[in-house]
């Protein structure tokens, strides 16, 4: 709901849903979606002196026999 979200997100500064909410925003904290963990994989989060940074384990996963298409190309 609309009043939920709002509350998470000024409570926050990282905010995690299951949910796909495709018009929902976060000012001022990041917010990361179902969609967003389908896409990416699993993320790191690491907090610097400008703020979080995120490292998403899709872009670093490789060539590995777990994650290869049934072509077996691993694209």
């Amino acid at each position: 709901k609309p009043d939920e979200m709002a509350a998470l997100c000024a409570s926050a500064e990282v905010v995690i849903v299951r949910a796909a909410l495709a018009s929902a925003s976060c000012p001022g904290a990041i917010l990361l979606t179902g969609a967003d963990f389908a896409r990416g994989g699993s993320a790191e989060l690491y907090r610097g002196p400008e703020g979080w940074r995120l490292q998403w384990a899709q872009e670093l996963r490789g060539r590995r026999p777990w994650s290869w298409t049934p072509s077996g190309s691993g694209e």
